[in-house]
């Protein structure tokens, strides 16, 4: 029984033999033109990622698209390259294809939310709502999110908030929701509302106002301040004093321009409105 296991490895032996006499030089340069396919695909596929971020940056694109849409390019050259490869050692592509295609619907079907969230990313390099460094918030008052933008990934974007949090926000979000770009002017609107009493001039006030806001170099003269009354009620007059700064200059000046405001306020004896209240037939209004 040994003798005969022993003869069929020989034999078998001896088969593998002769076909690699016959075939071995042919599948050997089927293998090395396969490497070389990998080799070619991985190193076009590089330059290709090098190319886009390239002629983006010439032509003052953000450089994320120009990330983004490289490594999409570069992911689909190498699925290219390992295909081929794969047809040239004799395995079929059709079959492979098939594969790939099938294997791409199933995790579609699975990973749907994902897949709106890739789109939205493309909308968003396309349409270009906001740049790398631009200051953005989304969504309406009070569930508000706000941070600098870092990057656009492909299904997330990510912001960098004054507290130095990262907030990963789905690309989806970012295309549904309210979306305020505070950077693409290059200059930011500080808007005080202040209640003062009715009896208040306001033309004296809004000389006061100005005048202190002109002492801070940080204000831009154009558009100029401005201070306008917004609401006038039984026992008060609400008003609104709007300048513009710099970006870089919002948070600081912002601060600044409160207390000055505040102080202004007290020297000319312009105090909050206070709630006056009548008794009439045993009754209280106010």
């Amino acid at each position: 029984m040994a003798l005969a296991q022993v003869s069929e490895v020989k034999e078998s032996l001896n088969g593998l033999q002769r076909w690699l006499e016959q075939n071995g030089v042919d599948l050997a340069l089927k293998l090395a033109v396969a490497v070389a396919i990998l080799i070619v695909g991985r190193l076009l596929a590089n330059a290709v990622r090098r190319v886009f971020a390239r002629l983006l940056s010439v032509r003052d694109l953000d450089p994320t698209a120009g990330a983004y849409l490289g490594g999409l390019a570069a992911m689909l050259i190498q699925i290219f390259a390992v295909v081929t490869a794969l047809g040239q050692i004799g395995v079929p592509s059709a079959h492979f294809a098939a594969l790939v295609a099938a294997t791409g619907l199933a995790i579609g079907l699975a990973l749907q939310g994902n897949l709106s969230n890739f789109a939205a990313g493309l909308l968003i390099l396309i349409f270009r709502p906001f740049r790398r460094g631009d200051l953005i918030s989304i969504g309406t008052p009070p569930a508000v999110t706000e941070g600098l933008v870092e990057e656009v990934q492909a299904f997330s974007t990510v912001l960098r908030t004054g507290d130095l949090r990262t907030i990963i926000v789905p690309n989806s979000v970012l295309t549904a929701a309210p979306l305020t770009n505070y950077t693409r002017v290059g200059q930011r609107g500080l808007s005080v509302k202040f209640a003062v009493p009715r009896e208040t001039d306001l033309a004296a006030l809004r000389a006061a106002l100005l005048d202190e806001a002109r002492s801070l170099p940080q204000l831009k003269t154009e558009p100029p301040p401005v201070l306008e009354a917004r609401e006038l009620a039984p026992t008060h007059l609400l008003v609104e004093f709007v300048a513009f700064a710099d970006r870089a200059d919002f948070a600081a000046v912002n601060a600044v321009l409160l207390e000055r405001l505040k102080s202004r306020l007290d020297r000319e004896g312009i105090g909050a409105p206070v709630p006056v209240q009548r008794v009439l037939g045993g009754e209280v209004t106010g």
